[in-house]
């Protein structure tokens, strides 16, 4: 099962190594995981387009909606970096 792995965890210090982390985890249970990381955009409108296809290949999209990110508060943000995936794979 293809899972695509929503949220502001890309924003990370460590996002590199938390995504091979991630992609070891879901292939150890059988899944592979599709994070916003992967592919070679850059611009907005590169990432966006990327982003929407990578929810289109998916069969599940896993939002983090944690109101804390790296140990503070930050709302809305992590939860607004979730909330488009979200709503769009529910189309």
């Amino acid at each position: 099962m293809k899972l695509y792995l929503a949220g502001p965890d890309v924003f990370r210090a460590d996002a590199l190594a938390w995504a091979d982390e991630v992609r070891a985890k879901c292939r150890a249970h059988g899944h592979e995981a599709l994070v916003p990381l992967d592919g070679g955009a850059s611009t907005a409108s590169e990432i966006y387009a990327q982003n929407l296809a990578l929810i289109a290949a998916a069969d599940v999209v896993l939002a983090n909606i944690s109101t804390s990110f790296a140990g503070q508060s930050r709302i809305p943000a992590p939860v607004s970096r979730s909330a488009m995936p979200a709503h769009w794979a529910s189309r």
